[in-house]
């Protein structure tokens, strides 16, 4: 039997409450006042990407971008990968900007240009910017620096924008 001090348990517990997406500040807070919880949610990930749970998966995803960490790259970016229309692909590509893995960098390159049907504003685009801006390597301002070229207006601009800012 597992106790309420466990820290996976405790994170169980907040993500599985039925108010969890619904009351995102109080969750979040919730969340944040965990510790020591990134192996637990790096299961998660993994669990709920086997199972193709992606109710869980999207849990877990916005407790990853709370507790960032280099050990959920792998599961995110496999799913990112995937370009599934029932995951929040926005949600995994802000979980990989906080993480800041270069690993990830090749991912969010081809996310950045891909357009989902939905994604007329090119959002997901906009976000795979912001989280290669985060990121900072050399990959990841060339693909900055090509978004920024090629891109449509949109993207152009703001690569542009986060070039500037991280240089």
């Amino acid at each position: 039997m597992t106790s309420m001090n466990d820290p996976c348990e405790q994170l169980k517990s907040i993500l599985e409450n039925s108010d969890f997406l619904t009351q995102q500040h109080d969750s979040y807070a919730a969340i944040d006042s965990l510790e020591n919880v990134a192996p637990c949610i790096a299961v998660g990930l993994a669990e709920a990407s086997i199972d193709k749970d992606w109710s869980k998966f999207e849990r877990y995803t916005l407790a990853a971008s709370r507790h960032p960490d280099r050990s959920y790259t792998a599961p995110l970016c496999e799913v990112l990968q995937q370009q599934l229309s029932v995951v929040n692909n926005d949600d995994i590509v802000t979980a990989l900007g906080e993480i800041r893995d270069p690993d990830s960098a090749p991912v969010l390159v081809q996310t950045l240009w891909w357009q989902p049907d939905w994604d007329e504003f090119h959002q997901l685009a906009l976000k795979c910017v912001w989280a290669l801006g985060q990121i900072g390597t050399e990959e990841s301002r060339a693909a900055l620096r090509d978004a920024a070229d090629v891109g449509p207006d949109a993207i152009r601009q703001e690569a542009a924008t986060v070039l500037t800012r991280h240089n």
